[in-house]
């Protein structure tokens, strides 16, 4: 059995951070826009609307307040942002 030896250790922590307020926005802006596409069969009780967040929920459930990532693009994309993308791509 050869050994193990642990050489190093270190933390990196990205510049880069999201608050819990921006990213409540960017997930209440896709729950809004899926329950608005999803209405009617909302309506009938055959799918579930997504639920709302809030800052409040996520530091209760986490504790976290903020995040750090390594880049913010992507992380935040709005519902909007996506149905731009989802619609370029069926043209």
């Amino acid at each position: 059995m050869n050994g193990v030896c642990i050489s190093g250790s270190g933390l990196y922590a990205p510049a880069a951070s999201i608050l819990n307020e921006e990213l409540v926005a960017a997930y209440n802006t896709y729950a809004e826009h899926e329950n608005a596409a999803n209405s009617a069969a909302i309506a009938a009780g055959d799918a579930q609307p997504l639920p709302l967040s809030s800052t409040e929920s996520i530091i209760k459930v986490s504790g976290i307040r903020s995040r750090h990532v390594v880049d913010r693009e992507g992380v935040l994309e709005s519902a909007d942002d996506e149905s731009a993308d989802s619609s370029a791509g069926q043209r």
